[in-house]
């Protein structure tokens, strides 16, 4: 049996990982390996995970009990993690793995945040759940993700954000709409502003793409990239920051 007296105090990069796990609410293994462990094997980053479980500090379920491991944090972890950051905030816990209907959208939530935090100079990377807990009162629409960089000498701040559309919502009667409310409230935030949607499908980018044009909105939309196993995500890295270089303010 494991003797808690002979557990080490966490490293910084276990606190780092162990933030990383917490703020994204629930993370897919290879995206903790993405975020926090980019130049070692995959051996290193199993190795934190299974002491980190023996440990107390995070939960794992493997997906259908062959796929993936979903980490999630524990309220050990999370006080390990505030014992020295000292901000609880932004740190969930849940007590259930995510619903089965909503592992995909949270999939892609947090690949489009790591996507964001490794290939853009962003101060502030945020997932919709974060945003929820921050805003007080919430307003009428919200990312699933928000970046944000300030303003500097040399640069102009911006704000991004970006939405994961899996098709569930009617694209005329709900969706479109949505995007406006989204659109008019980033705008309030930020002279400087780009919108990228992921979507389902060229057909359905294209309409979504037809009518950001129509409204002069500052707004792309994009076909997800297939998904064949957890390498095929970075794909959404390259989309990313290619949208980041582009001029996508409507002229």
């Amino acid at each position: 049996m494991h003797d808690p007296r002979r557990m080490k105090p966490p490293s910084a990069r276990d606190i780092a990982a162990l933030t990383f796990i917490g703020e994204g609410y629930e993370v897919a293994q290879y995206q903790l390996h993405a975020a926090i462990f980019p130049k070692v094997s995959a051996v290193v980053v199993s190795h934190f995970v299974t002491r980190a479980v023996r440990n107390g500090w995070i939960a794992v379920e493997r997906w259908n009990r062959v796929g993936i491991n979903r980490l999630r944090l524990t309220a050990l972890g999370r006080e390990a993690v505030v014992r020295v950051r000292g901000d609880a905030i932004s740190l969930f816990v849940p007590r259930r793995p995510v619903a089965t209907k909503d592992v995909a959208h949270t999939l892609w939530i947090n690949d489009v945040r790591v996507a964001l935090q490794k290939h853009a100079c962003f101060d502030v990377v945020l997932a919709a759940w974060q945003l929820q807990r921050r805003m007080t009162p919430p307003p009428a629409a919200i990312p699933d993700v928000l970046a944000i960089r300030k303003p500097r000498h040399d640069v102009a701040g911006l704000i991004f954000a970006c939405e994961i559309d899996l098709g569930g919502e009617r694209l005329t009667r709900t969706f479109l709409p949505k995007l406006e409310t989204l659109h008019s409230l980033i705008t309030e935030w930020s002279v400087e502003t780009k919108i990228l949607i992921l979507t389902q499908g060229a057909q359905r980018a294209a309409v979504i793409n037809t009518f950001a044009q129509a409204k002069s909105f500052v707004m792309l939309a994009l076909p997800l990239p297939p998904v064949s196993g957890s390498s095929d995500r970075s794909i959404v890295g390259n989309i990313v920051t290619n949208v980041l270089a582009l001029d996508v303010k409507a002229s």
